[in-house]
């Protein structure tokens, strides 16, 4: 991998981490109610629902661009344009304050994690976008 392609792939995946989502609400919220130790198999259950996505994306996508190596362009062009609006929507959004006294009992169980990714449009964009923006086009993806 080349180093100017190697370096951009690391902004994209410090950028996907940081950004707000369903992952960091939620994790964030189990480490203030339970603390670290607590939330360490929530964090284990995201990050393996996420290598599954992956893998999903990676050879559907994968199968896509080789039948239609023009699909590849379209990919990067929706994945960047999801970044854009997603960082307009975080640029320009408002603070509410949220007020409640109650928490759950027990943080949520490692296989919701893993799950939680299923439903989680934020996952599945930046798995597209990963996939589209760092894998190779037509006869070169193989």
């Amino acid at each position: 991998m080349e180093l100017s392609l190697f370096l951009s792939m690391l902004g994209f995946l410090w950028v996907a981490a940081i950004t707000p989502g369903p992952n960091n609400m939620l994790l964030t919220a189990s480490g203030a109610n339970f603390g670290f130790l607590r939330t360490i198999p929530l964090m284990i259950g995201i990050m393996i629902g996420m290598q599954v996505m992956l893998l999903m994306v990676a050879f559907g996508v994968g199968g896509l661009i080789l039948l239609y190596p023009s699909l590849h362009l379209v990919l990067k062009i929706a994945g960047s344009l999801y970044l854009l609006w997603l960082a307009w929507k975080i640029a320009t959004s408002s603070y509410e304050k949220l007020e409640t006294d109650q928490a759950p009992d027990a943080p949520m169980p490692f296989w919701q994690g893993g799950l939680l990714q299923l439903i989680n449009p934020k996952a599945w964009l930046m798995a597209l976008g990963a996939v589209a923006s760092f894998s190779l086009a037509g006869d070169a993806y193989r």
